[in-house]
């Protein structure tokens, strides 16, 4: 379906990158230099994920390893490079159990994505009020080799006093020569970072250079941060290194806004920590979803994850939790491409059955973009044309009564509900013009 025809003055509203046939139609001011101009992206940007251990995270879920291997193969598939995957021991003296199986699970079927494995039992622990022994540390850190784990996250938390600081650069020097000394990665994490002393960030973020951490991860997991915020505290942080290192930005959703901050702290340099769904303990996580179609169609930056993949990784990820996806999440919720208003249904229904018409109507990509489709509603929103326009469609005979009949059909639909949802789904609608008009409708294949 093409665009009406405009103004040759509007030339630049169907240029790519905003304009993409099939795919997405967005305002070109997105792309234009002023936008732009402080924008510092990672070249190239990759997604790092953290499903797995925010699914084992959410209060009242208990999945099972299969089902998280599950989830790991969706992963896999839609382009997934970089994992995250945690052990924690929660103040006790062994490791959660499932945590450990899981991370085994996953490390011996050597996925395709890279897993970095983290602790909270490493260093000096202000939650717990307690300090790790150091035989401890490297005991844990051989187990975790011993299951297949190549890089090793090491979890850091604000002590708070000048020589707790102190005593945890010294425990962070040690643990990190002690990976090194057997052959393992490191990427250093660091908790509460929008409440954490910003000179010990300093500290830490230049010691773990100098010992050679791949990765340094920041986490706002309070959720302390807004999106200008965190652009000015990364470009701040990143001046103060000794030099370049990966950095990574994990936020949650307490204000709605994670996904936001997550992509605003890419703009400035971070990879973004994502999870599916945006599933976690709390109000959620920055969504992997919305994270990544924002990047590749507001920013046009490449994430390497395969968005056509996207509908059917939220499936898995919500029939393996057990957790449903809210009707209205964006890009992969049950009304994200259900289509109810007259005006909205009506181009849909004249391109034909099971169109995915660009440029799309009342909204800006395509379902396709995301592996999802466009579902029909008939609810309170009715319009005799559109149901005329139904009619031809099925090759179904028009007239006022017919129309009426059909009308009336659509109401008693309605009134057999009880509640949300209340409306009649397209091939409910074909059953009801079927009997109205006498004649059978087209079979769906």
């Amino acid at each position: 379906m093409s665009p009406e025809p405009h103004d040759v003055n509007d030339e630049n509203l169907y240029e790519a990158p905003a304009y993409v046939p099939g795919r997405h139609w967005i305002s070109p001011l997105n792309f234009d230099p002023e936008v732009a101009a402080d924008f510092d992206f990672p070249k190239p940007l990759n997604i790092f994920d953290s499903t797995l251990r925010k699914i084992l995270y959410t209060a009242g879920l208990r999945p099972t390893v299969d089902g998280l291997l599950r989830v790991a193969e969706a992963l896999e598939e839609a382009g997934v490079r970089e994992n995250h995957l945690m052990v924690d021991f929660w103040g006790g003296d062994q490791p959660d159990a499932l945590e450990l199986e899981v991370a085994k699970a996953v490390l011996a079927r050597k996925f395709a994505f890279h897993s970095t494995v983290c602790s909270d039992r490493v260093l000096v622990n202000p939650v717990w009020g307690t300090e790790v022994d150091f035989a401890e540390t490297t005991k844990l850190i051989d187990q975790l080799q011993a299951i297949g784990a190549e890089t090793f996250g090491i979890g850091l938390r604000d002590p708070r006093s000048a020589a707790g600081r102190d005593r945890q650069i010294e425990q962070l020097e040690h643990v990190l020569e002690y990976l090194t000394k057997v052959g393992l990665t490191a990427a250093v994490d660091a908790s509460d970072i929008g409440r954490s002393n910003f000179e010990h960030l300093v500290r830490i973020g230049n010691v773990a250079i100098a010992h050679g951490a791949i990765r340094l991860g920041l986490a706002d997991s309070a959720n302390t941060f807004s999106p200008e915020a965190i652009k000015v505290f990364l470009r701040r942080l990143r001046a103060r290194l000794t030099k370049p290192i990966t950095i990574t930005l994990h936020v949650h959703d307490d204000f709605g806004l994670a996904s936001s901050v997550a992509i605003a702290a890419a703009s400035a340099g971070a990879h973004p920590d994502v999870s599916v769904n945006g599933i976690s303990y709390r109000a959620g996580f920055a969504a992997l979803e919305e994270v990544v179609v924002s990047l590749e169609v507001l920013y046009g930056i490449s994430t390497g994850i395969r968005t056509e993949s996207l509908q059917h990784l939220s499936n898995v990820v919500a029939e393996v939790s057990g957790f449903p996806v809210p009707p209205l999440k964006a890009l992969v919720g049950s009304h994200a491409f259900l289509r109810e208003l007259p005006h909205m249904v009506a181009p849909y229904v004249r391109a034909g059955r099971d169109s995915d018409i660009f440029p799309p109507a009342g909204g800006c990509i395509t379902a396709g973009l995301v592996g999802s489709s466009v579902r029909l509603a008939w609810g309170s929103h009715r319009s005799r044309r559109v149901i005329e326009d139904k009619l031809k469609q099925l090759g179904l005979p028009v007239n006022e009564g017919i129309v009426d009949r059909a009308l009336a059909g659509v109401e008693a639909g309605l009134a057999d509900g009880d509640g949300y949802p209340n409306f009649v789904l397209e091939p409910e609608l074909e059953h009801i013009l079927q009997e109205v008009s006498g004649a059978p409708a087209p079979r769906r294949e």
